[in-house]
């Protein structure tokens, strides 16, 4: 019996070639599995892909709840941005599917795991980070940094490939659309006109989730979130899951061109790298968290306390967090706050500790991958 492997799979091209040369390099049976963090219907016709590609079997795990409960609501709850625009949307998303992919290894036997992140970026961090911290035995393949075996350097070098191995399936030799990545918190956009950093983004081309702050109705759209603990539980009224809020959010936002950011941001490996972000829904909940801190925390408290409840208003139509945000007035009208920020400012004290500890971890944790990395030659030399 061979040994197994699972592959992150997206069913995308780059993720598609991999399954034939996983087999061709390793001998492995590769075990595909698609973690639904809310990417639509992205996953449409991924199981006769895999089939199609080489996949001795396709797990598609539903996650989007445990999305929004375990990993979004701390992040909205802590405010958590990076470089002060971006809402982390992909940062939130990967050690899900890292532990969702360990996960399926252990059910398999597997001895391997495998991503289709490049070695440019912070995927392949984020990635690699949470496979050693909960599976140090597995055994981590990174094609896109195996320059020995992995020679596809295009889409057409990739395509070529998988008709070598006989998989005819339809994608375009042709890249003209952008690199996305998408869960229910946001989608991101990289490459084409982004890549200069003097071109505007080409909003009509681009833009998946709403639309763009000119094309936005410029009448007031008006809603209340209330939340129970700094966890958002009702919207307008009706009480629903994290995730329902943050679909009805989503549609609410991308009518209105909420939550656009054009951003030059700083990777972890010393790159620079430009993209746009959509993210309607979690910017107006993370405005609406803030106007909750707002009423109930006292002054140097950095955490609400138990019991706090928030209803209130926000315009409509266009304005921005980043040229796109919520606009027009945010009305005080109609808030109302229960419980107290005061005698928080152990739990405020406590939180920072515990914030600048984590990153001390996350810090010593990367610099002790980068140089095993290094040490191993799974990393280029800069």
């Amino acid at each position: 019996m061979k040994e197994k492997v699972v592959l992150a799979y997206s069913g995308g091209l780059d993720t598609t070639a991999v399954i034939p040369w996983l087999k061709e390099n390793y001998d492995y049976d590769v075990v595909c599995c698609c973690v639904n963090v809310g990417q639509g219907n992205e996953i449409d016709g991924l199981q006769e892909r895999a089939k199609l590609s080489g996949a001795e079997k396709l797990y598609i795990l539903d996650v989007v709840d445990e999305f929004c409960d375990e990993y979004v609501a701390p992040c909205v709850q802590a405010n958590a941005t990076y470089e002060n625009e971006y809402l982390l949307g992909t940062s939130m998303a990967r050690p899900l599917i890292a532990k969702k992919l360990v996960e399926i290894a252990r059910k398999e036997g597997a001895v391997a795991v495998c991503h289709g992140a490049t070695g440019k970026g912070n995927d392949q961090v984020r990635f690699e980070l949470a496979f050693k911290a909960l599976a140090p035995d597995l055994k981590i393949i990174a094609p896109w940094r195996c320059n020995e075996t992995w020679n596809m350097k295009s889409r057409e070098d990739e395509i070529e490939y998988c008709k070598k191995h006989g998989i005819n399936l339809p994608f375009s030799s042709v890249d003209n659309s952008y690199s996305r990545d998408r869960n229910l918190w946001h989608i991101s956009h990289e490459g084409l006109e982004l890549e200069d950093p003097s071109q505007a983004p080409n909003y009509d081309h681009l833009l998946v989730l709403g639309v763009s702050p000119e094309k936005a109705p410029d009448v007031a759209t008006e809603i209340s979130i209330s939340f129970e603990k700094g966890i958002p539980v009702a919207l307008n009224g009706k009480e629903m899951k994290y995730s329902e809020i943050v679909t009805e959010l989503n549609k609410i936002g991308g009518a209105n061109g909420i939550g656009i950011v054009d951003i030059v941001e700083n990777r972890v490996v010393g790159m620079k790298s430009r993209g746009v972000y959509e993210t309607p829904g979690g910017t107006i909940l993370m405005e609406a968290h803030d106007q909750l801190e707002e009423l109930v925390l006292a002054l140097g408290s950095a955490f609400v306390g138990a019991g706090n409840v928030l209803t209130g208003s926000t315009g409509g139509g266009s304005g921005s967090r980043t040229g796109g945000g919520i606009a027009g007035s945010q009305s005080t009208g109609g808030h109302t706050a229960h419980g107290g920020g005061s005698g928080n400012l152990d739990k405020a004290l406590t939180g920072d500790l515990i914030h600048r500890y984590a990153l001390f971890l996350f810090c010593s944790s990367l610099c002790s991958f980068l140089s095993c990395s290094k040490a191993k030659g799974t990393l280029p030399n800069p």
